[in-house]
């Protein structure tokens, strides 16, 4: 069975849209070897995966699906921020050891964070020791509810005046949540984006979804943004650019890397998505 999970990847190393290198199909057998049966949902996973993007020296590799793909995926878990659920030791002969997380959003896997720069590893002899996370048990492929827990919320959010009404709507973020974003970005919170999520933590508007605070990484031809809402059903997410000190939000196709500042404060940019879908022809 591990051969054959091998070999299927390779197969899509050569073959496949996807093209991962020799050293990233090594991390993700080690990660699926040591998931037991979780395993082969991991396996299911990247035999799915239709795009990839490296940043930072391929420190970054980022992985995405299509809506087709996306429809026909198993999911790990009911998570539904990032969360790194495995981490592999990789050692090669002259290269100094390094680290890598394999790291899953939304239970779909996500990206491999490597520690430093993996590149002297292509072509290279390594060997991976890979251990887990996060507890197994609470990994199911099963289907799972994606709207967010509703608690008691301090706003109905009527005011905001979207086109269809809030569901699912979480009460104002706390301080502890503001702490782990303020992690998560490398400059201040955007005061738009601050300001609703001192309403809500998280709400879904038709078949997008706000995340609040639970934000993902995302690498753009153009740089590395940070989602904060996303249409479940298409390509487009709205996000802040993480390199860019201004408080622009952009509309993010993910699927073809384009992306566009709105010049709005989140919450219109959130009214106007939602009564006006985007157009893949306006992204260019």
């Amino acid at each position: 069975m591990l051969n054959e999970f091998v070999d299927r990847l390779w197969r899509k190393v050569r073959f496949g849209s996807a093209s991962l290198r020799d050293y990233e199909t090594s991390v993700l057998n080690a990660a699926r070897s040591s998931m037991g049966t979780a395993g082969s949902i991991l396996e299911s996973q990247v035999l799915l995966i239709d795009t990839l993007s490296r940043s930072a020296k391929d420190r970054m590799v980022i992985m995405g699906f299509t809506r087709t793909s996306r429809e026909h995926l198993p999911l790990f878990f009911d998570q539904r921020s990032e969360v790194a659920f495995a981490r592999v030791q990789v050692k090669s002969p002259g290269v100094p050891p390094l680290r890598c997380d394999v790291v899953a959003a939304n239970g779909r896997i996500s990206s491999l964070e490597f520690s430093r720069s993996p590149s002297r590893l292509r072509g290279a002899a390594i060997t991976c020791t890979a251990s887990v996370l996060v507890d197994m048990s609470q990994i199911r492929a099963e289907s799972i509810d994606r709207s967010t827990t509703p608690v008691p919320p301090s706003s109905d959010l009527s005011q905001l005046g979207f086109a269809l009404p809030p569901t699912g709507i979480a009460g104002p973020a706390s301080e502890s949540d503001f702490d782990e974003l303020s992690a998560r970005f490398t400059r201040p919170i955007p005061a738009d984006y601050s300001a609703l999520l001192r309403e809500t933590n998280g709400f879904r508007c038709g078949q997008w979804r706000f995340f609040g605070t639970r934000v993902r990484s995302v690498v753009q031809p153009d740089g590395l943004y940070l989602i904060v809402a996303e249409d479940d059903i298409s390509r487009y997410a709205l996000g802040y650019r993480q390199d860019n000190p201004d408080d622009k939000v952009y509309l993010l196709d993910q699927i073809d890397g384009d992306e566009i500042p709105l010049e709005k404060e989140l919450i219109i940019a959130l009214q106007q998505t939602l009564a006006s879908p985007p157009n893949p022809d306006a992204i260019e």
